[in-house]
């Protein structure tokens, strides 16, 4: 089985498991789950705009229809 390059900076390799001796393969690994985190927010960020413009976007009358006001809009997109 080949060696990863993650296996590399961990100082393991495919059979004896990563053994975080490098403190920097520690930082870029932390680094990575922030960045994986932060595009995640910024996903659910973008949804929830989109929902709130597409709600807005409808008229008063189809907004009753579906059991809403404009007044709800916000609480609503806020607990998606």
């Amino acid at each position: 089985m080949a060696t990863t390059a993650i296996e590399v900076a961990r100082g393991g390799d495919a059979n004896h498991g990563p053994t975080w001796k490098d403190p920097m393969a520690r930082l870029a690994v932390r680094a990575a789950k922030g960045i994986r985190k932060g595009i995640s927010d910024f996903r659910y960020w973008r949804r929830r705009r989109r929902t709130a413009a597409e709600l807005n976007a409808l008229s008063d009358a189809m907004l009753k229809d579906i059991g809403l006001t404009r007044d709800e809009i916000g609480n609503l997109v806020r607990n998606l």
